[in-house]
């Protein structure tokens, strides 16, 4: 966080100041489990909780001051009361992001890659300078503005990852951010349920391109129809990657499910799992080019980037000696394809198991999107399926049609743990992969890992 008192904080939000002075230290937070000493608690007003019965939580955890719609006379903290904290978070971001005029920004969005390739990125970019990138999946409209809070005068690159469930909110994000740099991975059917088509997402994810200046750059992936066109949306510079695009890196090598690669002579074998990723190293290879970096060195940072956030192509070893692949902190068509054709790479002569749960989101195209997995199932030799939930069992029921040996359905994740009990031994790589909603970590706890 940039140094600031409250009294300036107070004229920042337009707030009404309570209490003494006080200086800001620390970044800012609205979960008094994750404190942050001598910074800035936002009292959050959620559905299922209100972050004003925190406030003294917040105290004693450390915190310097309040944001608050609703005063607490009798605690002892400096407080500054607002019409609404989401606002004033955002006030607060724009000041700070304003504060810096020379870091740069780079915003990534795209319907499947987007943390994997915030958590490559920035790795390289803390290569050549101090960087802040959001912890875990802040992509939203809190996560991205209290990202911008962990800035400093020091800082010199800004990762932001930018989500969306509704039309405006990435055009939001992005102009509060003032970004240098706009990456656009790919256009697919995440949220297709809430956005309606396609079409609306594309429009959506169009909005971070719109609202570069033409002073930036706009990198954009080629592994999809719509993606590409969006440079006709931007008078910056444009970079794509891909197989149509300028940036490219070659597979040389599947080995235990990573890709080994070369890119103009250099070469090197991915930290991250699935051939997929060769697609989000590309994004990162287009970055250190429109930012002029040392291509030898961004290179070297690339291949040396491991995993940073949880859930997605983590490998576990288990006590029985089977390899678990855990993929589960989010799931579309696109990701749950990708994950079962890492599956099949990775396995290395093991025998394989795909355990699958339900995409959500996906309106009317669900029932087609899980059928469509369950063939690629087959088509890809899986050895063994097990499907949960009820769309585990479209999933399994598309295989068996196409005659999958050994597709099994499980109603529940308790019974799916125990049929896995029965049946793992180290001979066996398991991907467990659904969407979020579905809370598969609770078949990995079954199994033995530390969730």
């Amino acid at each position: 966080m940039i140094p600031l008192s409250s009294n300036a904080l107070a004229k920042i939000v337009g707030g009404l100041h309570h209490g003494e002075q006080v200086e800001v230290t620390g970044n800012g937070f609205f979960d008094t489990r994750k404190p942050e000493t001598g910074g800035i608690f936002f009292a959050f007003k959620g559905e299922n909780t209100d972050g004003h019965l925190f406030l003294r939580e917040a105290k004693n955890s450390g915190a310097a001051v309040a944001i608050v719609e609703e005063i607490n006379e009798e605690l002892e903290f400096t407080q500054i009361k607002v019409a609404n904290v989401n606002a004033a978070l955002d006030a607060i971001a724009i000041h700070v992001r304003a504060s810096l005029p020379n870091l740069t920004v780079i915003g990534i969005t795209g319907s499947q890659g987007k943390t994997t390739v915030k958590d490559m990125l920035g790795q390289v970019l803390s290569e050549f300078g101090p960087t802040i990138s959001p912890i875990g999946s802040f992509n939203n409209d809190l996560g991205v503005p209290i990202t911008i809070l962990r800035c400093t005068l020091q800082t010199k690159y800004l990762v932001l990852e930018m989500g969306a469930r509704h039309r405006g909110e990435i055009r939001k994000l992005a102009s509060m951010s003032n970004l240098n740099i706009a990456i656009v991975l790919c256009v697919g059917q995440a949220h297709l349920g809430e956005f309606g088509s396609v079409q609306q997402i594309f429009e959506t994810k169009r909005e971070i391109v719109e609202c570069t200046p033409k002073s930036g750059d706009v990198i954009l992936g080629t592994y999809d129809p719509l993606t590409p066109t969006m440079a006709g949306a931007t008078g910056a510079r444009v970079l794509t990657f891909g197989p149509e695009g300028i940036i490219q890196a070659k597979l040389l090598s599947m080995s235990e499910g990573a890709a080994s690669i070369e890119y103009r002579g250099k070469q090197g074998r991915l930290g991250f799992l699935g051939k997929h990723q060769i697609s989000n190293a590309e994004a990162v290879l287009a970055t250190i080019e429109v930012l002029d970096l040392d291509e030898k060195r961004g290179f070297e940072a690339l291949i040396s980037a491991k995993p940073q956030s949880r859930w997605r192509m983590e490998k576990i070893l288990l006590e029985s000696g089977a390899t678990l692949l855990c993929d589960f902190y989010n799931a579309n068509p696109e990701s749950m394809a990708s994950a079962v054709l890492s599956l099949s790479n990775f396995s290395d002569g093991l025998e394989t198991w795909a355990v699958l749960g339900e995409m959500r989101e996906l309106g009317e195209a669900s029932l087609a999107s899980h059928q469509m997995i369950g063939r690629l199932v087959f088509e890809q030799q899986i050895d063994h399926l097990v499907g949960v939930g009820t769309y585990g069992k479209v999933i399994v029921e598309a295989a068996q049609e196409l005659g999958h040996p050994s597709a099994h359905w499980s109603e529940t994740k308790v019974e799916a743990a125990d049929y896995l009990k029965h049946h793992l031994s180290r001979e066996c790589c398991v991907l467990l992969k659904a969407s979020r909603g579905e809370k598969f970590e609770e078949i990995a706890k079954a199994l033995g890992v530390e969730v």
